[in-house]
Order: C-alpha cells, then sequence, then structure tokens
C-alpha cells in the first residue's frame, strides 16, 4: 500500500468504522457507526478514551469483514480530522489535502512522497489548492498516542 485516499465517510470502513445512517441523531448532526474492534481501538484513541470504554449495541453484524463490537455517533464534519488520525496513526509518512473535495490522501512510501512533490513543483500554477506535509515522528516518549510526562512518567 503506498497511499489510501479518505473523502468520504465509506473510506474509513478500512480502518474498522462503518458508516449506517444519519437519522438516528435527534439534533440530526451525527452520524450513527458501527465499529469492529479495529474501528472500537481507534476511536478509543481517537477520543482519548479509557480503554475499557463501553460502546453502545452494534446494528450491524461487520465491519469490514470483521465482527461489530459496537456503536458510536459522530459528528458529520469530523471526518477530516478523524482522517488525519486515522492515516497518522497507520504510519503515513506525508498527507496530502485537497481542499477543492476536502480529501486527505495519506502516503506511505517516500517513493510516493516524492512523486506527490515533484507533481507540486511541475504545476506550480495549478489552480487546485494542495499541499504535502510530511510527518516528523515524535521526539518524546510516548503510550500510543499520548506523550509521556517527563517529570512523573504518566501518559499525558
Amino acid at each position: 500500500m503506498d497511499s489510501i485516499t479518505i473523502g468520504r465517510w465509506e473510506h474509513i470502513e478500512h480502518f474498522g468504522i462503518k458508516v449506517l445512517t444519519g437519522e438516528s441523531c435527534a439534533y440530526n448532526m451525527r452520524l450513527l457507526c458501527d465499529v469492529n474492534e479495529d474501528g472500537r481501538l481507534a476511536m478509543i484513541d481517537f477520543l482519548a478514551l479509557p480503554v475499557d470504554s463501553v460502546f453502545a449495541s452494534p446494528w450491524n453484524s461487520q465491519v469490514h469483514e470483521k465482527p461489530s463490537v459496537g456503536s458510536i455517533m459522530l459528528h458529520r464534519d469530523a471526518l477530516p480530522a478523524l482522517a488525519e488520525f486515522m492515516l497518522r496513526r497507520a504510519g503515513a509518512k506525508a498527507l496530502v489535502r485537497l481542499s477543492s473535495s476536502g480529501a486527505v490522501v495519506g502516503l506511505f512510501t517516500d517513493k510516493r512522497v516524492e512523486e506527490y512533490e515533484q507533481l507540486l513543483r511541475d504545476l506550480p500554477n495549478s489552480t487546485h489548492n494542495w499541499q504535502v506535509q510530511r510527518i516528523v515522528g515524535s521526539v518524546q516518549p510516548c503510550v500510543g498516542s499520548r506523550n509521556v510526562h517527563a517529570a512523573t512518567g504518566r501518559a499525558l
């Protein structure tokens, strides 16, 4: 895998999160999603919840060919932040944000990053507004996605 594009809610099913409906939210602002265990752990990490957090019962039996273990409601506008988090968590070396569509592309190989950077150089006057952001690893000790506090040793 050299890249993953997330531009629609359906694209996050790859990470164990399947969007079901927007009819479940009384405020008409959240989407009901089923999660498999991968998706549950990713959402716990994204929301910084305790690992033993319990989600609501799932509505369907499977997500991305694995058993559903729960459901959660996510704000309709959460996709760009969730996409960036999932791509970083999956080990992307760089992100490309396509402002015209709102999509985020995760680049996972040095070759793919260089191809995108070359494309930017080759099209300096492009009407498409996008950028390549290389991801620099954390230099701090961490547990999962949380940094470790230097003085106390606790995960922040």
